[in-house]
């Protein structure tokens, strides 16, 4: 899962340079990350062929920028406009990061931004799967199809990375339970 969630987390971002190799190698790209999930894997690769990459930045500042369409912060969908609470919400995620040893290079980014968010879940689903997960179900799941219903009409290209997202994030889950049952049945053997 580590390489479809940073190559969502890079797709998610404003398009720079890595966004626009992706474009290029994408038969490469979807090789890639079928070997982690044949169906996100297809999706992303539509999305790559649906974009253009002159005007990939203009189309996506008009999405999530200027004027924004379709936000892509948690706290905009998770709090509803509750602003008081917005700073407690993203203490409470970079928390997170940092008790499972991660420290995630935001720049000049909010933690609950969804390409930082990914970023960290790609640095951390190998070697703990369940906790990329947990992270998923607590700070993605509550709000991902908000975003989806609204790039659905604005953005459908984009629409095809959410549900790749979400096809990512259940099998993460299938990983992470496997990998639960495995640590339990050793601990059973003891």
């Amino acid at each position: 899962m580590k390489y479809l969630l940073k190559t969502l987390s890079i797709l998610f971002d404003y398009p720079r340079d890595e966004f626009r190799e992706l474009v290029e190698v994408k038969e490469d790209v979807y090789k890639i990350l079928a070997t982690e999930d044949e169906e996100s894997a297809r999706l992303i690769y539509e999305f790559l062929n649906s974009i253009n990459p002159e005007d990939a930045d203009e189309f996506y500042v008009s999405i999530f920028e200027m004027p924004v369409q379709c936000p892509l912060y948690a706290h905009h969908y998770t709090l509803k406009n509750k602003q008081e609470q917005v700073g407690q919400y993203l203490l409470e995620i970079k928390m997170f990061f940092k008790a499972t040893g991660y420290d995630v290079p935001i720049k000049k980014e909010l933690p609950d931004f969804l390409p930082v968010m990914l970023e960290y879940m790609s640095a951390i689903s190998e070697k703990s799967p369940e906790v990329a997960y947990e992270f998923a179900k607590r700070y993605i799941d509550p709000w991902i199809d908000d975003l989806y219903k609204c790039l659905e009409d604005k953005a459908p290209n984009y629409a095809l990375l959410v549900r790749a997202l979400k096809k990512t994030i259940q099998k993460l889950g299938s990983i992470a339970s496997k990998k639960n049952n495995a640590n339990e049945s050793e601990s059973n053997k003891d």
